[in-house]
């Protein structure tokens, strides 16, 4: 049913950065399944419904999009930036969800800002999106008055918006944050039964924080061991089995945690940094 999001990215869209800059967007194997899960799946879900007076009145059946709350863990370099820029211009100017709100969070305005960019630049390179969208460099906005929809760049340690109701959150690098408050009370706005938050990461190095909740939240899910198994969810973890993979002399088993290698990660260039990093790791052992 969905498939077309893939068609429309690959007719409008045109590659921003990197050496095919100016060409066709042609999505990766990884790409198009994620794009097809979020899209593709719609089944009746139980919802919650009140009177006009705020009463509850119990859980009816509504037909719409199963898949709403999704977790990607990537290695870096693996151009999620510019995945989710391909999804939030879909959503800008599809029906998917009408008048859709898309706001995107994250730890420091620098990084939801790189995510509104690329969805700006996204759009920029084509003349009929550029054409119906208004694009407001400036506040860090995107508005397309043809479906009434806008995406808002913002973060945890500058200004947000009160009272939003958003129909889609970014939040990105998770890893950076310490706890899960910023992100719970972004949570806590979505007031849509289409609602759809995506939380995007690299591994980072905080430990102990809101990745790590969610990772362990994810690894209930995936083992069948969360006390209410919600098949909204979906994880998503591009991650080795085992440190013991890391190998120079097998790159391409690292394609577990780099599902654009040889595309958007560059093969010599991730072997010096593996060399490097194996380096460095020889020269310590060998001086304790």
């Amino acid at each position: 049913m969905r498939k077309k999001a893939c068609d429309w990215i690959e007719k409008f869209y045109i590659l921003t950065k990197g050496e095919k800059a100016g060409q066709k967007v042609k999505l990766l194997l990884w790409q198009k399944w994620l794009i097809y899960s979020i899209f593709c799946f719609y089944g009746n879900i139980d919802v919650e419904t009140f009177d006009e007076d705020g009463n509850y009145i119990g859980k009816t059946k509504k037909y719409t999009r199963i898949i709403n709350d999704v977790l990607l863990l990537i290695a870096s370099g693996n151009a999620k930036t510019t995945l989710i820029g391909f999804i939030n211009a879909y959503l800008l100017y599809s029906s998917v969800l009408p008048s859709c709100k898309i706001y995107i969070g994250s730890n420091a305005y620098k990084q939801s800002r790189l995510c509104y960019d690329t969805t700006a630049n996204i759009i920029e390179r084509n003349r009929v999106l550029r054409e119906n969208a208004r694009i407001r460099n400036s506040t860090g906005e995107i508005e397309i008055p043809r479906t009434h929809a806008k995406l808002t760049a913002m973060s945890s340690d500058g200004s947000n918006l009160e009272g939003i109701i958003p129909a889609v959150l970014i939040i990105d690098e998770i890893h950076e944050m310490k706890n899960s408050s910023y992100a719970a009370n972004l949570r806590k706005s979505t007031n849509r039964d289409d609602f759809l938050v995506i939380e995007m990461t690299t591994n980072g190095t905080v430990r102990g924080g809101y990745l790590d909740e969610r990772l362990e939240e994810a690894d209930r899910h995936l083992k069948n061991t969360a006390t209410i198994q919600d098949d909204r969810k979906l994880f998503v973890i591009y991650e080795q089995d085992s440190p013991d993979e890391i190998s120079i002399d097998n790159i391409m088993i690292l394609k577990k945690s780099n599902p654009s290698l040889g595309y958007a990660v560059n093969i010599p260039i991730l072997k010096s940094f593996l060399f490097f990093v194996v380096s460095i790791v020889v020269i310590y052992s060998n001086f304790l």
